[in-house]
């Protein structure tokens, strides 16, 4: 999908025109192919903006969260489609539009976030609520949601995805609070909402939230409304930039060192007011209070090597703040990313997907060029009654993860393609060892057993696991744009804080 980074036509507050007009002087503007199937998504979001502007935004006057505002608001928008097909534009155009022909302040209750924020965001606030004894009911999610919505009467979400149990637990009743009261979704995603948590953990628990999920939202699908297939205008328009070896420099030698050390300095010094400003180190809190080490900072620019950023238990808020506080992160001695570094690589890509949400530059000296940094990455599987490298009463007691049937025809639609009746589902037994959280169990000399029958992944990791395959075609898209000259500019050009 294109970056919320690109400048988009008729600027806040100066003008308002139709999404086709937008649109019509972005092709101009950036000579894009005028494309059909962008063209019809975004008919369909004028429509809602339409029915949004006649409804009206305005805050209710109490929202209480036990009782909620049943107000029936128009029917939000979900787009998918392969990478690079224009959606996050056109859902920026849509959000853009919106806001500029609200008054009285209900633009600001226009919301478009990355999802991977929101969600950080959901459980920040949960957590919050516990620790602080702020809701005794139990009913956390309820306050939580009657929150969001006193904020925001649309929500528009970049990049839904799920692939943490914790999230996919949640979303049914968290979505149906929003909706009850009146909120509005438009997502963009590169799955169908039938595919979303695909071969999750217990995913019969979740397919309560893809039903909700189709009655509040259209869907589209962008490579089903024309008949060429559609084609990453990222792949595209890298071969029209010729400045792309700018954040990019293989092998780890000497040479691309020396360059990468220079241009970190020249970028840092350029960042801040001192031309005597040194190299030092700071600490960023997180989520939680957590504190995260920056090694080496030079005024908004920082540097890492990989194995500091990704093989280290870091996440989505540790890269949060490095997007927040800096403009530019160099990273060091990039691997060629395989299935033997699951957990590595799916660091990097969301690291990636953050560091591009946020327009900020990525700068990387890596084993092997681009085109070669990501391999096909299919799930690396050890089946749980395979052999096992260590003695027999070293190993689990039982199996906690097996592949059992459940009947699925009582559940609602899910949407084309969805599974009905009696299908296998990887479920939890009640019997059985470790890993049903976050961590592995380490057994023995360097031995480590997961439930999930993969080396050094939980079960709240294995939906994950399975989705990097999927999410490695979507990150080297964008690290081709995020080398094109056109990016560094409008990178250059944002302002510090955002």
């Amino acid at each position: 999908s294109c970056p919320g980074t690109m400048p988009l036509p008729c600027s806040p507050r100066r003008m308002c025109c139709s999404l086709a007009a937008r649109y019509s002087a972005f092709v101009g503007q950036h000579r894009r192919k005028d494309d059909l199937a962008q063209r019809v998504v975004l008919g369909r979001l004028d429509r809602l903006k339409k029915s949004l502007l006649r409804w009206g935004l305005a805050r209710p006057t109490t929202l209480d969260a036990f009782v909620p505002w049943r107000v029936l608001g128009p029917r939000g928008v979900y787009v998918h489609g392969p990478v690079g097909c224009g959606k996050t534009m056109l859902m920026d155009m849509f959000c853009a539009s919106l806001r500029d022909e609200l008054s009285g302040g209900q633009g600001d209750r226009v919301r478009r976030v990355h999802f991977h924020s929101f969600m950080l965001e959901v459980h920040q606030g949960i957590h919050r609520l516990r620790t602080h004894d702020l809701c005794r009911d139990g009913r956390q999610l309820q306050r939580l949601a009657s929150h969001l919505a006193e904020e925001s009467s649309v929500l528009c979400f970049d990049e839904f995805q799920v692939t943490d149990v914790a999230d996919a637990m949640i979303l049914k009743e968290l979505f149906s609070c929003l909706f009850s009261h009146g909120v509005v979704v438009v997502a963009t995603s590169n799955r169908a909402p039938s595919d979303l948590y695909e071969n999750g953990i217990n995913r019969s628990l979740f397919l309560p939230f893809i039903s909700l999920l189709a009655r509040q939202c259209e869907t589209l699908d962008m490579s089903l409304l024309q008949a060429a297939p559609l084609q990453d205008f990222r792949m595209r328009n890298a071969h029209k930039d010729q400045s792309q070896k700018s954040s990019y420099s293989h092998p780890n030698d000497m040479k691309s060192l020396a360059w990468f050390e220079a241009l970190f300095r020249d970028l840092g010094r350029a960042s801040t007011s001192s031309p005597e400003a040194e190299i030092c180190d700071r600490h960023l809190v997180t989520a939680h209070n957590r504190l995260l080490q920056v090694p080496n900072t030079l005024g908004r620019v920082c540097r890492f090597e990989f194995d500091d950023l990704c093989r280290k238990p870091l996440g989505a808020a540790d890269y949060l703040a490095l997007a927040e506080n800096f403009d530019a992160v160099f990273v060091a001695g990039v691997p060629r990313l395989s299935s033997t570094l699951h957990n590595e690589t799916r660091r990097f890509i969301i690291l990636v997907d953050i560091l591009y949400e946020r327009g900020r530059r990525l700068v990387l000296t890596a084993d092997v060029p681009l085109e070669a940094l990501f391999e096909e990455l299919p799930v690396h599987s050890v089946p749980l009654d395979d052999a096992w490298d260590v003695d027999i009463s070293k190993r689990p007691p039982a199996r906690t993860l097996a592949y059992e049937e459940v009947d699925w025809s009582h559940l609602s639609s899910v949407g084309s393609g969805a599974h009905v009746g009696a299908v296998q589902e990887l479920r939890v037994s009640d019997s059985g060892g470790a890993s049903s959280g976050r961590h592995t169990t380490y057994m023995g000399d360097n031995v480590e057993w997961s439930a999930t029958g993969r080396l050094g992944v939980s079960l709240a990791e294995l939906s994950a696991v399975q989705d990097v395959g999927f999410a490695f075609h979507r990150a080297f898209s964008r690290l081709v744009e995020m080398q094109s000259q056109e990016y560094l500019n409008v990178a250059h050009e944002r302002p510090a804080s955002m």
